[in-house]
C-alpha cells in the first residue's frame, strides 16, 4: 500500500502543481497588456451571444485584471445598434471572489444608439417574472459625454454622470446629473428584483425657457415620479415657475409657463395608457426639445376609459407663438380634437383647427392589424382647408389663400384619392386616382 499511496500522493501534487501553474499563468496574463483586446476577440467570435447578437471592439488597449479603454465599441441586436466611442474602464477582478462585480470607473466620450423599426424585435408580452442578478454589482462612477439616440434628428444629452448599485435583490440608480435640452436634470430609481417588482423613481431638474432673442429667460422648475409595481405604474409630473429665483418682473409678466401631468402606465396591458390627464399653460416644446417646435401652448388633454375595451381622448389648446414650420414654429393657432380607441381602431371623431390664417377641419380612422382581424392598417381621413395661407404653414410657400378638400383611404397596400377639389384666386383643381407601390 505505501508505494501505491506514494504514487498518488505524487501525482496529487503534480496536479497540485499543474494547477497553481495554471492559475498564476492566468492570473500574470490577465494583468498583461493585450489580455482585454484579447478577451473581447474571444467574446465576439464565440458562441456566447445568441444569434443576431454581436459585439465587435476598435483601439482596445489595457488589461483583463484592472481594465482598459476602448476606441470604439458596437453591440448589435437585431436592429437595434448601440455604439460607444473613448471607453475608459477600470475594475477591481478581486472582488468577484467576494461575489461582487466592483467597477470602479466607466467613462464614455459618445454613446449613439439606433434603431430599424423593422427589424426590432416585438416587446415582451408579460412582465418579467425576476430581474436578479447572479452577483452584487457596483459601478461607482459611470460619465457620459454625450448621448443620441433617433437617427438623423436624434434626440440628444450631455454631461451624465451616475451611479448604480445592486444588492440585497434591489437595483439602484442615482443620476447625478445630465443636461437635455436647456434643462439640468437629477433623479434616482429604485426597483426591486423579484415578488411585485416595485418601481420608485423620481425626477427632478432646472430648465431655462427663453422668452425672445436678447430677453431674459425664465427658470422653471420640472418634478416628475412614477411609482407601483412594473406592471402598474403611477406618473406625476409638473412644470412651474422657481419661485425661489431672482427674475425681474418685466420677465414673467405675460408669461406663466406651468404643466401638470398624470397618468396610469399599465405596461404590458392592451392598452398601456388606460387613463392620463394634462393641463398646460404658455409651454414652449422647444424648452424640453430642442428638436421640437417653439411653442406658447395652453390647454388641456384628457384620455379616459370608456368601458373595457374603448378609450376617450379630448384635446383643446391654443398656441400664442405660431408660425411657419421651417422656422421651427407650429402653424396651429388654435386646435379641438375628440377621438377614441375602440377594438384596435382609432376613430378621430373631429378636429377642427386653426391654422394658416384660416380653417382645418378633418375625421377619419385607422385600424391596427396586430388588434383585429383585418390583415392590413387600413385607414380613411376626409379633410377640409377654408382660407388657408400656405406662407404661413412654410414661409417657401405662396402666400395665395386657398380652399380644399379631400378623401383618402387605404387597402391593403394601395392608397385611394377618392376625391379632391382645390380652389385659390387664380385656379380649380379636381382629381382622383389611386397609388399602388
Amino acid at each position: 500500500m505505501a508505494p501505491k499511496f506514494r504514487l498518488f500522493s505524487r501525482w496529487l501534487a503534480a496536479a497540485a502543481l499543474l494547477l497553481g501553474l495554471t492559475v498564476s499563468g492566468v492570473w500574470w496574463w490577465s494583468g498583461s497588456e493585450g489580455s482585454l483586446a484579447t478577451a473581447l476577440r474571444w467574446v465576439s467570435q464565440s458562441s456566447l451571444l445568441p444569434t443576431p447578437r454581436s459585439v465587435t471592439a476598435e483601439g482596445v488597449s489595457g488589461s483583463l485584471r484592472h481594465g482598459g479603454r476602448v476606441e470604439r465599441l458596437v453591440w448589435q441586436d437585431a436592429g437595434l445598434r448601440v455604439t460607444a466611442a473613448q471607453l475608459d474602464v477600470r475594475w477591481q477582478v478581486l472582488a468577484l471572489l467576494s461575489g461582487r462585480l466592483q467597477i470602479d470607473r466607466l467613462h464614455l466620450a459618445s454613446v449613439q444608439t439606433d434603431s430599424s423599426a423593422d427589424e426590432t424585435p416585438n416587446a415582451p408580452s408579460a412582465p418579467p417574472t425576476s430581474l436578479r442578478l447572479p452577483l452584487d454589482v457596483m459601478l461607482e462612477d459611470l460619465t457620459v459625454g454625450h448621448i443620441a439616440w433617433g437617427g438623423q434628428a436624434a434626440a440628444q444629452a450631455r454631461e451624465l454622470r451616475a451611479n448604480y448599485r445592486y444588492a440585497d435583490a434591489q437595483h439602484a440608480l442615482t443620476l447625478e446629473h445630465v443636461q437635455v435640452a436647456s434643462g439640468s436634470y437629477q433623479g434616482r430609481v429604485s426597483l426591486a428584483a423579484d415578488g411585485a417588482m416595485t418601481l420608485d423613481a423620481s425626477l427632478s431638474g432646472v430648465l431655462k425657457a427663453a422668452l425672445s432673442a436678447g430677453a431674459e429667460s425664465l427658470p422653471l422648475i420640472l418634478n416628475a415620479s412614477v411609482q407601483g409595481a412594473l406592471a402598474d405604474l403611477t406618473l406625476k409630473a409638473s412644470i412651474d415657475l422657481d419661485g425661489s429665483a431672482d427674475v425681474p418682473g418685466a420677465a414673467t409678466g405675460k408669461l406663466q409657463p406651468q404643466a401638470n401631468i398624470s397618468a396610469q402606465i399599465l405596461p404590458w396591458a392592451e392598452q398601456p395608457v388606460p387613463e392620463a390627464n394634462a393641463t398646460f399653460r404658455d409651454l414652449d416644446l422647444a424648452m424640453l426639445l430642442p428638436q421640437a417646435p417653439r411653442t406658447q401652448l395652453t390647454g388641456t388633454a384628457q384620455l379616459v376609459p370608456q368601458d373595457t375595451a374603448s378609450w376617450k381622448l379630448q384635446t383643446s389648446l391654443k398656441n400664442s407663438h405660431a408660425g411657419p414650420w421651417d422656422q421651427q414654429r407650429l402653424p396651429v393657432e388654435q386646435l379641438q380634437a375628440t377621438g377614441e380607441w375602440r377594438g384596435g381602431k382609432i376613430l378621430l371623431r373631429a378636429l377642427d383647427a386653426q391654422l394658416g390664417g384660416g380653417r382645418l377641419q378633418a375625421s377619419g380612422e385607422w385600424t391596427d392589424p396586430t388588434e383585429t382581424q383585418v390583415a392590413s392598417n387600413d385607414w380613411r381621413v376626409n379633410i377640409q382647408l377654408q382660407k388657408i395661407n400656405p406662407a404661413a404653414l412654410s414661409s417657401q410657400l405662396s402666400t395665395q389663400r386657398m380652399n380644399a378638400s379631400a378623401a383618402l383611404r387605404s387597402t391593403g397596400d394601395s392608397i385611394e384619392l377618392t376625391a379632391l377639389e382645390l380652389r385659390t384666386r387664380d385656379a380649380e383643381i379636381k382629381a382622383s386616382g389611386q397609388y399602388q407601390p
